[in-house]
């Protein structure tokens, strides 16, 4: 039994322009889901980046701002018998404001550069230890040195975490 085509209505089945157009549909859906997704992967990479950024630049910042600190309460326990209550508590403070940063880079940076930024608070820490215990002017200035070393490398690490040139 042969069936003559010209002979069943269009209603009855599907013909070329049906599978085209259905075919269509389907690539658009596809495009539309692909389009979505890599655009959503797109703005999460975006504001991951943004928001390391601001991490670093935190950290970094507030880095600067214990250093500073610290150079204030080495002067000032270096002058007088007894170091100054108020350089001392700003350094605290200083140092507590460099934790606080360390945590947003634990939450986003690479594990390298982590231990990078560790190793700056580790050396602010002992910089500060050591103005409490009387240090020298050298001793001073080597621990700053390290810290200042330290800086830079994490700037260095921060950069090619952000692909910025060098």
């Amino acid at each position: 039994m042969s069936v003559d085509l010209a002979q069943v209505p269009a209603a009855a089945g599907w013909n070329v322009t049906t599978y085209i157009a259905a075919a269509g549909a389907v690539v658009s859906v596809a495009t539309l889901v692909a389009t979505t997704y890599f655009a959503g992967r797109r703005e999460t990479v975006k504001w991951a980046r943004e928001e390391l950024a601001k991490a670093y630049f935190d950290f970094i910042d507030a880095t600067y701002a214990a250093t500073r600190a610290s150079y204030r309460h080495h002067r000032t326990s270096s002058e007088a018998e007894s170091a100054d209550g108020a350089t001392g508590e700003a350094l605290r403070e200083a140092i507590r404001g460099v934790r606080g940063a360390l945590t947003r880079i634990r939450l986003l940076a690479p594990r390298r550069s982590v231990d990078l930024a560790n190793e700056v608070r580790l050396g602010l820490e002992r910089l500060s230890a050591g103005i409490r215990e009387g240090m020298t002017p050298g001793e001073y200035e080597r621990l700053r040195a390290d810290v200042s070393a330290g800086r830079e490398r994490l700037i260095a690490a921060a950069k090619k975490d952000m692909s910025l040139p060098e």
